[in-house]
């Protein structure tokens, strides 16, 4: 991180700083979200703190004069709002996580390109709800920071040879989700809540291949796309993670 913004520096260019799953995360003590020029927040679905949708762009060190000086309104329909956030809310629990999976419409668990549209200010259901659950979704950090603690202990105690990543020295995660990457892709264990990556990484979409074209070969994301599983933390997910990881480890763990 430091690196980039010095070199970013010398160039005049802003560092751009995607924190949209970043609730709970810090970087040598600073909190996510305030380490960018530009800083990009998301209140959408399965985000840590959640407005429904809708999200903020945070600016620093002068770049905010860069930045549009009002946006065209979003009034939306907060029936329409209100329904989403409360299926959202009722979703969440990993018993009905194939439910909207089910919903082809939706295409969750599929890699897609979205066209760039132009930004419009978030609608005040939105905000209202984003400014009335933050302070609940700041306290969530602390059981998911427990509850991820039980997850990794038993994945670095099983022998099973299962990689966990971990935040870099310096940083926190907020934990929103633990990751291990495995052999195999448990979608099994969807009802637990374990989900596998995207299935392709974004290189070898043909919207973005023109903006790679001759540069290295991206093995991470395309090892990220066949071996990337993460576990829920939150506090409505249930001793079935636990019962599940157990699962996932026996099966891992090298023959004696």
């Amino acid at each position: 991180w430091d690196l980039i913004g010095e070199i970013a520096r010398r160039r005049g260019l802003p560092v751009v700083e995607d924190a949209a799953q970043g609730l709970g995360a810090t970087w040598r003590g600073k909190p996510a979200g305030t380490l960018g020029d530009l800083s990009v927040l998301s209140f959408g679905r399965g985000k840590g703190w959640t407005g429904g949708s809708g999200g903020a762009v945070m600016a620093r060190n002068g770049w905010g004069s860069r930045l549009p000086g009002s946006l065209p309104p979003n009034p939306g329909s907060r029936w329409v709002e209100g329904g989403k956030a409360a299926a959202v809310w009722l979703l969440a629990r990993p018993a009905l996580y194939g439910v909207p999976a089910r919903v082809p419409s939706l295409g969750l668990g599929e890699t897609h390109y979205r066209a760039p549209t132009a930004p419009a200010a978030i609608s005040p259901f939105a905000a209202a709800l984003a400014l009335a659950t933050r302070e609940a979704s700041v306290a969530q950090v602390r059981a998911r920071r427990e509850r991820a603690a039980v997850l990794r202990r038993a994945v670095s105690e099983s022998g099973a040879g299962v990689a966990l990543p971990l935040p870099a020295s310096g940083g926190e995660s907020g934990e929103l989700r633990v990751p291990l990457l495995v052999p195999a892709e448990p979608r099994e264990r969807r009802k637990a809540g374990f989900y596998a990556s995207y299935p392709r990484p974004l290189p070898e979409l043909a919207e973005v291949q023109p903006l790679t074209a001759g540069s290295l070969p991206f093995p991470g994301a395309s090892r990220l796309a066949r071996e990337l599983v993460s576990a829920p933390t939150h506090t409505r997910a249930g001793r079935g993670v636990e019962g599940a990881l157990r699962q996932l480890l026996g099966e891992h763990r090298p023959a004696r």
